[in-house]
């Protein structure tokens, strides 16, 4: 099955919100991208007067069908991609967990209970 993700066109004035009661999608100024697999009279109206944006580009305005070809497989794959390349090991997370309570001990160590810096005074080894 196609996915066909549409974004609600907020460039448009008045433009805040849009529902399809066929494919239950329901677009609006806080949620603006949904993910459909099929379309309806609604959105195919929606889509010529502007209301939508087909972001994929998948949907043939003149016939009201959707065009898969390899170019929306290739952007999902690339997408993946791109995850995969960011992701962090377990090792990495308890490094950079166990630096912030080194540091987070350290502050602690150097205020006292009402949070204001403690005066230590510098040990001069020459003056004992």
């Amino acid at each position: 099955m196609a996915t066909i993700e549409l974004r609600l066109n907020q460039r448009k004035p008045g433009n805040y919100a849009f529902f399809c009661p066929v494919t239950k999608l329901h677009l609006t100024l806080a949620n603006p991208v949904g993910i459909t697999d099929r379309v309806s009279p609604y959105i195919l109206r929606a889509l010529k007067s502007n209301t939508l944006v087909d972001v994929n580009g998948v949907i043939d305005l003149e016939s009201g069908k959707t065009n898969v070809n390899n170019n929306t497989k290739k952007t999902e794959t690339k997408t993946e991609s791109v995850k995969s390349e960011t992701t962090v090991t377990p090792d990495q997370k308890e490094e950079s967990s166990s630096q912030e309570v080194e540091a987070a001990v350290e502050e602690k160590k150097t205020t006292n209970k009402r949070g204001k810096r403690a005066q230590t005074n510098p040990v001069d080894e020459a003056a004992e």
